[in-house]
């Protein structure tokens, strides 16, 4: 593309950035872009790919939150058994609900979430695992305020106190 002939300015070719180099930015000698145009520019495009990715990611998030929590190690053996007798995350207030084998309870408090989940000890799968997942255990549930539906975020397990075995019935 050649010079634009409606600004005879254009046309020299000494005239850097229409004379102002400091104000106006001319990398390939042909369009004259004021610097703070294209400064603003490149703020609204980082803008606009910052909110698009946090889109995906909340997306991808959100489809995560239908599918039962993985310990990491398990890949794509975490279906079968563990779906099965997987429990929602969100349930009746103030309600306890076991799943079928009664493996693991979880406690939904005032908003539905869960706030504690009690597991029967259980043995590794496919990696290293906490002592304490070994024998009874609790998780507590922390509200996290990050999350577009309010979801709580599971805790690492501990032994169950004696409240815990009120809650559950143990």
């Amino acid at each position: 593309m050649g010079p634009i002939l409606h600004d005879p300015q254009r046309l020299n070719l000494y005239a850097y950035g229409l004379n102002n180099p400091y104000r106006y930015v001319d990398p390939e000698g042909k369009i004259a872009i004021a610097d703070d145009l294209l400064c603003w520019g490149l703020v609204a495009l980082t803008s606009w790919v910052m909110t698009a990715r946090t889109a995906v990611m909340l997306n991808e998030q959100q489809q995560g939150d239908s599918k039962p929590q993985s310990s990491g190690n398990n890949k794509s053996t975490d279906k079968g058994n563990r779906r099965k007798n997987w429990i929602p995350e969100k349930g009746e207030a103030g309600t306890v609900k076991w799943n079928e084998p009664e493996t693991t309870g979880n406690k939904y408090g005032e908003d539905g979430w869960v706030e504690k989940e009690y597991n029967k000890g259980h043995s590794p799968r496919g990696g290293e695992m906490p002592e304490v997942d070994k024998d009874d255990h609790v998780h507590e549930w922390k509200p996290n305020p990050n999350h577009p539906e309010g979801r709580p975020t599971r805790q690492p397990g501990r032994p169950p106190s004696a409240e815990d075995k009120v809650d559950f019935n143990r």
